[in-house]
């Protein structure tokens, strides 16, 4: 794989277009997986929910969203042809910090610890529910928010809120 150059909230990827002020980015999730029908479900399932969602079926072609776009997670299946995911997640994790949340018919406690030894930030087994693919989404994404912060921002003189001003 190429070197992913460009940052984006600290994650490491192409930028992603100007909006109108006002506007928020909705999250750029990228579905990789060799299976067409899982990669159009989980696009369908998170469009519905207000996420951009992108497919694709190899490393290559999640290689060229990324240098092309801004992405704030992929869902990675470990077993594609050409490049397993477990190999993928170790090259993203080597050039960026995007969250990889490891989506996989492989679900026994050996297969997940390797998913999460080499980067993943959670681990789902096939089948899965939509409630918890979602709730694991926000989660992993909730978590990863404050990537984008430099370490070394002063802490605030004082918090106001509601007409008062505490000063810690």
């Amino acid at each position: 794989m190429s070197q992913w150059i460009g940052t984006d909230r600290g994650r490491g990827m192409a930028p992603s277009p100007a909006l109108p002020p006002g506007w928020q980015q909705p999250d750029h999730i990228v579905i990789v997986d060799d299976d067409p029908a899982i990669r159009t479900l989980l696009s369908r399932i998170l469009r519905e929910v207000g996420y951009d969602a992108s497919g694709a079926a190899s490393a290559a072609e999640l290689e060229r969203i990324m240098a092309e776009r801004a992405v704030s997670l992929v869902l990675l299946d470990i077993m594609m042809p050409g490049m397993d995911g477990l190999s993928l997640c170790r090259a993203i994790r080597a050039r960026s910090k995007v969250p990889v949340l490891m989506l996989t018919a492989r679900g026994g406690e050996a297969d997940r610890v390797a998913g999460l030894d080499v980067g993943a930030d959670d681990y789902i087994a096939k089948p899965f529910g939509r409630p918890e693919v979602l709730a694991r989404i926000r989660a992993v994404l909730r978590r990863s928010g404050d990537l984008h912060l430099p370490l070394d921002v002063p802490a605030p003189e004082y918090f106001a809120f509601g007409g008062w001003r505490y000063r810690p």
